[in-house]
């Protein structure tokens, strides 16, 4: 349907969220590169240069996680998804509106 050609290296991962409306790529170590697709119109929604900087050993897995909560265990509008390298865990949330994402490192 589309054709997604933002990263420069190897695409290492893929993901689909569990409503199907976005779609995570990321890159092998030498790309370094994260992209949130919208899957429905293929724009991207959001992207970060993770694996250099936040994983520099590279990315191992990505998981979707559902929608964010909040203090009283209601779903939002925001997704949530994890990321894994080699010695580090990150929980991350993205607003699909604004594409902004922020996360936490476990």
């Amino acid at each position: 349907m589309f054709r997604l050609s933002e990263h420069d290296f190897e695409v290492s991962h893929l993901c689909f969220s569990h409503d199907d409306t976005l779609l995570i790529s990321a890159g092998n170590s030498l790309d370094g590169k994260m992209f949130i697709w919208n899957a429905q119109n293929g724009h991207i929604v959001s992207s970060l240069k993770v694996a250099s900087q936040i994983f520099p050993d590279g990315i191992t897995a990505i998981s979707w996680g559902g929608m964010c909560k909040d203090v009283k265990l209601r779903n939002t509008t925001n997704y949530q998804f994890a990321i894994a390298g080699s010695k580090k865990l990150t929980l991350w949330s993205l607003d699909p509106v604004q594409g902004q994402v922020s996360y936490e490192q476990i």
